[in-house]
């Protein structure tokens, strides 16, 4: 395992950051948001391009490791650079489709989740991450049709089906689902209703 080189401080020179950034980008014992809060100096002192070129060096890191949470957490904080930016959602889009070139399914996600529909590139973010968490039993809110559980993926068809309470086998168009599904977590109410419904 390579050595880590101690994080480099928001006040030190910005050639000291970006050789503390080359000198670990390929270090996975590094955790991405030491990576960001560099590159956001960078970026927030006015260095765009050589923060836009770390983030490009740490995206091949990331890719090459396959680290996905890591690369998620990169391209959030590069579409958080880019909010009034909208061609972005575009270059996070080609982002994924190369970090997922080899899972057809994950690749499938990526059209429905509104990088081509000059969103901003966060909230295309936002859905795909929703779009990737779609899996059957997960538990999920729909302001429409209340509380459901995603039944299957139906990726040919593009769309997912839901059993809602008051609605089995619901068809939902994945961009729609991305836009306006709330997936629950484990302690969310719904959820332990669902788990326990004789405690409520």
């Amino acid at each position: 395992m390579p050595e880590a080189h101690p994080i480099a401080a928001p006040g030190e020179s910005i050639e000291a950051q970006e050789e503390w950034l080359l000198a670990n980008v390929q270090n996975p014992a590094i955790p991405i948001q030491s990576f960001g809060v560099v590159l956001n100096h960078l970026h927030t002192a006015g260095h765009t391009d050589r923060a836009e070129s770390g983030a490009d060096l740490l995206f091949e890191a990331l890719a090459a490791r396959r680290d996905e949470a890591a690369l998620l957490a990169l391209l959030g904080l590069q579409a958080a650079w880019h909010t009034e930016d909208p061609p972005f959602a575009a270059t996070c889009a080609k982002h994924l489709i190369t970090f997922f070139q080899k899972d057809p399914a994950t690749l499938a996600l990526i059209p429905h989740a509104g990088f081509n529909k000059n969103l901003p590139a966060a909230e295309c973010l936002r859905r795909f991450v929703r779009l990737r968490r779609l899996r059957p039993e997960a538990l999920c809110y729909e302001k429409t049709w209340g509380f459901g559980t995603v039944a299957e993926l139906d990726a040919y068809a593009h769309q997912v089906v839901i059993n809602f309470e008051n609605k089995k086998a619901h068809r939902m168009a994945l961009a729609y689902a991305a836009e306006t599904l709330a997936l629950l977590d484990d302690d969310h109410l719904l959820a332990r209703r669902h788990r326990d419904g004789q405690a409520f």
